[in-house]
């Protein structure tokens, strides 16, 4: 009974903060054509059959800057919002003398499709920087970073032929609907069509957010993760009205709630501390920068120029640095970019690593569960090892409790549980509650966050 007291007390104590916003887009659109544009933000674009814009996503934190609050952009034709975030572009000091190569590729049904698109998208982008004085060049290749990856992924995968034919467009997609569907493999992804993988993008709800920054969605993220698990846990309870109904009975019950709490314990860990990305260290940034032939101390304070040193702000930086070279600058650093692109790839590695500390957090929520279920601790790594030494097989033990609940409650007993559930509603409705107005008050925050951010580059461009 002191098991079961402990449980009631965290079932209490849990159920006080929570929420999550629903997806900001439930109606259905003819997703068919990806379109993804570089010029420093990095935008990314689903079109319906008829060009127009349904669904946009900021790929980094210039690109966050840059679309915070414009309007203009979804719902016009693409060649209209392209115009948009040039002119953008220009309002907020993204191009320059120094940085006037946007890099343009198109993923859609045909090849004359994709070209008529990347014909609008030039012409609008021509009206755009007629004034500005900049010689503006559009490249469609891909980028030295995305073109490097695509080949190390065919050099993996040589007998199929679905990832041999993948163009740099193509790819990007890929990878951008493998970053919204993490049960996605890139093998099924490359065997996809352009339509199909498109509709993915539009059914995220990271292309339809109302507030385009990353900090927000990840802190969306764990608030809705924390309504679901709290919701969970009211419901959970309903089943200690087994508690009276003799021993084995209360037992089931209670190593059901254990077994569910460790698992969201386990949960919360892996999709959001195991989403965190790794910030690389000053150190670290110039053992890359030396891969590449570039001064360090430049290197560093462009990559950390509008925020952390992750991966992907390396990257960033790195295809910033390749666009505005010239051919025979370019050719020399594709003919270094491979050796640090292993560099990233192996601190990624070793940053992915679970800390003991995190260890320790793991050990500690699966204590109570003990006594039903082995856990291989040792086998833990990094954080993908959660799901398959972890969750699938405390997963698997709560579907072995739930089929007993199944064959030995009474009638009466399922029917108790289920009006017990039902009696929550009310106090499901106040998490609600409670989480849209926090949800609110983020998107206050961070809106005012960019807005200042936007402030600044302005003023910098003036």
């Amino acid at each position: 009974m002191k098991k079961l007291s402990i449980i009631v007390a965290f079932v209490v104590m849990v159920t006080g903060l929570a929420a999550v916003m629903s997806a900001c887009n439930t109606g259905k659109a003819n997703a068919q054509t990806y379109v993804a544009m570089d010029i420093n933000p990095s935008v990314e674009f689903v079109l319906d059959e008829n060009d127009k814009v349904i669904a946009v996503k900021a790929a980094n934190s210039d690109a966050e800057i840059l679309l915070y609050g414009a309007e203009g952009i979804v719902g016009a034709q693409i060649e209209d919002a392209s115009k948009r975030v040039a002119e953008l572009a220009v309002k907020y000091g993204f191009v320059s003398a120094e940085n006037s190569t946007i890099n343009v590729t198109v993923t859609g049904k045909s090849a004359d499709k994709e070209g008529k698109i990347l014909a609008k998208i030039d012409a609008s982008f021509t009206a755009a920087f007629s004034d500005t004085g900049l010689n503006i060049t559009i490249v469609t290749n891909g980028g030295v970073l995305l073109n490097a990856r695509l080949e190390n992924l065919k050099a993996q995968y040589p007998d199929n032929a679905d990832i041999q034919a993948l163009t740099p467009g193509k790819f990007r997609l890929v990878e951008a609907a493998m970053s919204v569907d993490k049960t996605l493999t890139v093998e099924a992804a490359a065997a996809m069509t352009p339509h199909q993988l498109s509709e993915i993008l539009y059914e995220s709800e990271k292309y339809h957010l109302e507030v385009l920054s990353e900090s927000f969605e990840e802190a969306y993220e764990e608030l809705k993760l924390k309504f679901e698990q709290n919701k969970d846990v009211l419901l959970d309870t309903a089943y200690l009205t087994l508690m009276d109904n003799g021993i084995q009975k209360a037992a089931k019950a209670g190593e059901y709630v254990a077994l569910k709490t460790a698992y969201r314990a386990i949960e919360y860990i892996e999709e959001i501390k195991g989403e965190i990305k790794p910030v690389l260290t000053d150190e670290q940034l110039a053992k890359i920068a030396e891969a590449v032939n570039q001064n360090a101390d430049e290197f560093i304070a462009g990559v950390k120029a509008y925020g952390e040193a992750t991966e992907d702000a390396v990257e960033d930086y790195l295809e910033r640095i390749y666009r505005n070279l010239s051919e025979a600058e370019r050719d020399a650093l594709e003919d270094v970019y491979e050796a640090a692109e292993d560099l990233i790839e192996e601190m990624e590695e070793a940053m992915e690593t679970i800390a003991s500390e995190e260890l320790a957090e793991i050990r500690n929520a699966l204590a109570p569960i003990a006594e039903y279920l082995s856990v291989e601790i040792d086998k833990i790594k990094d954080y993908d090892d959660l799901e398959d030494y972890v969750l699938d097989k405390i997963e698997d033990r709560i579907e072995e409790v739930e089929d007993w609940f199944d064959e030995n409650l009474t009638k009466e007993e399922k029917q108790e549980i289920a009006d017990a559930k039902k009696a929550m509603q009310d106090k499901i409705a106040e998490l609600q509650s409670e989480f849209e107005q926090a949800v609110a008050d983020l998107k206050d925050q961070v809106g005012k966050e960019l807005k200042n951010r936007q402030q600044e580059r302005e003023r910098r461009a003036a």
